[in-house]
């Protein structure tokens, strides 16, 4: 006989913190979480009208609040390193502010000015975003926030967070620093005086992407800058920052700064293997994946599934590769939204789609890395205003922004994997909102699409019939979009050159 071989998770995978998915349904006042909150965070969240948390927020903020106070924001109670934290919520479920409220309360404390939190995050657009996070939240206390991510010079970046004048030695000018990861490791190696030897908070947002990057080494590199720097400031060994897994006697006893690492993403890998990579302390999972039904969690139905935002609808089209801009054009002119999203898969597809979008006499623009970082901000600005209708884009925008009203994200080119359908889709239904997802999908590839949600937990997916007399008062516009294509494109191309 054979039988099936169960996996032998580490406990901590096996037991996780579940948090509800439904957004409006779990989340709470936070008067209720005012016994927790500091008056300078309640104020912050008064002036940005912020009155509820939601699931994800309050458990997140209850568990790093009330193992911290004070007196012991910087060393753990008792000289037990206190755990790391892995959160896996779906899209638009709040988790920036889970962590920036607990990280801005712990960190006010501090007596002196000196880098105490770094968060990495894969990509530019996403650091600005948790930087202006950041920069609300601080706003009534001494704390500074800076942003290293390349959109200033590497000098310019220098100056803004190293005070290399200070009257007594250099310092740093900021107690927190967003950053993307290959910025950030090339200020351990060229900027002088950039030292972690205090460093409180590690937070890596988009985890799953950033334990991706882990093989190119950012990791150890902020590791050895953390333990490694403060080693060699301290004249006596028996001070020295031991590295959280040398829990010998005499580090129990004295006081430490712990390194808390903090782990965020809709698409949490939940395989230990890959987890290692990150050298996580005695960690929790708060996870949305998993149900309270003991026996989901006892037969860990759970791991390698994901959760989308309760108030979104799914569908799919069939339809030929060269009927797809009709199909989309029929959407924009026929449903009921204001603006979409719409997903390719590559830069060229991308900047195609949105020329022949214009020609047809559609509000688009484009958002790849074709375009310089303030065409992108411009244009992100454009679809928020609602000025355009429609914005395509590559799979570059599916990481952590929060575009402020997406009615609709179409794939008109199927996602390449689970996780990329996961992030395409999260641009919409977000903060408790409702929204549409709609595939667009050639008849060889419905099994494909089909079997992907199977494996991510996700069963049932509607077809929505677009016949050709649908589509035919729109055929004569794309023939001639059509025919004018090339020398858009060829126009285009020249400016570049």
């Amino acid at each position: 006989n054979i039988s099936k071989v169960s996996r032998n998770l580490p406990h901590w995978l096996k037991v996780p913190n579940v948090v509800s998915s439904d957004v409006k349904e779990g989340k709470v006042a936070c008067d209720e979480m005012k016994h927790l909150l500091d008056p300078e965070i309640i104020l912050t969240l008064k002036e940005s009208q912020i009155e509820s948390f939601f699931p994800v927020q309050k458990q997140i903020i209850t568990e790093l609040l009330e193992n911290a106070n004070e007196m012991t924001w910087q060393f753990p109670i008792g000289g037990v390193p206190l755990s790391d934290i892995c959160c896996s919520a779906p899209t638009g479920s709040g988790k920036t502010l889970a962590f920036v409220i607990p990280i801005v309360q712990i960190l006010k404390y501090s007596t002196f000015r000196a880098l105490r939190c770094l968060v990495v995050v894969p990509v530019v657009e996403l650091a600005s975003q948790v930087y202006k996070v950041f920069k609300t939240f601080t706003k009534n206390t001494n704390l500074k926030v800076g942003v290293a991510n390349g959109l200033k010079s590497f000098s310019a970046e220098q100056l803004s967070i190293i005070d290399f004048k200070g009257a007594y030695g250099p310092t740093s000018k900021v107690d927190i620093l967003v950053c993307t990861p290959g910025r950030l490791v090339d200020h351990i190696h060229s900027s002088p005086h950039f030292n972690l030897s205090q460093l409180r908070f590690l937070v890596v947002d988009e985890a799953d992407r950033m334990m991706e990057e882990v093989k190119q080494d950012w990791l150890s590199h902020v590791e050895r800058a953390v333990f490694q720097s403060a080693n060699q400031i301290t004249q006596n060994s028996n001070d020295q920052r031991p590295y959280q897994f040398a829990l010998l006697r005499n580090h129990i006893q004295r006081p430490r700064i712990q390194l808390q690492k903090l782990l965020f993403s809709a698409t949490l890998s939940h395989n230990p293997e890959k987890l290692q990579l990150m050298k996580l302390y005695n960690p929790k999972l708060f996870t949305s994946v998993a149900k309270r039904d003991k026996s989901n969690l006892k037969r860990n139905l759970y791991l390698g599934k994901y959760v989308t935002p309760v108030g979104l609808k799914e569908n799919f089209v069939e339809v030929d590769k060269s009927r797809k801009p009709l199909v989309l054009l029929h959407i924009l002119k026929t449903m009921p939204f204001k603006s979409i999203l719409c997903f390719s898969n590559s830069v060229q597809s991308t900047n195609r789609l949105c020329s022949l979008m214009k020609l047809m006499e559609v509000k688009a623009c484009e958002f790849s890395s074709n375009l310089h970082i303030s065409k992108r901000d411009r244009v992100v600005k454009q679809f928020n205003t609602g000025k355009l209708n429609l914005m395509v884009c590559s799979d570059a925008m599916s990481r952590g922004l929060d575009l402020e009203a997406v009615d609709c994200v179409v794939s008109y080119d199927v996602a390449t994997s689970l996780k990329t359908y996961i992030h395409r889709i999260g641009r919409t239904a977000r903060a408790g909102k409702e929204g549409s997802a709609i595939a667009l999908l050639e008849k060889k590839e419905i099994q494909y699409f089909k079997r992907l949600l199977k494996d991510g937990g996700k069963e049932k997916i509607k077809e929505i019939k677009v016949n050709q007399s649908k589509l035919k008062p729109y055929t004569s516009q794309y023939q001639k979009a059509l025919a004018a294509l090339a020398k858009t494109l060829q126009t285009e191309n020249n400016k570049i050159k």
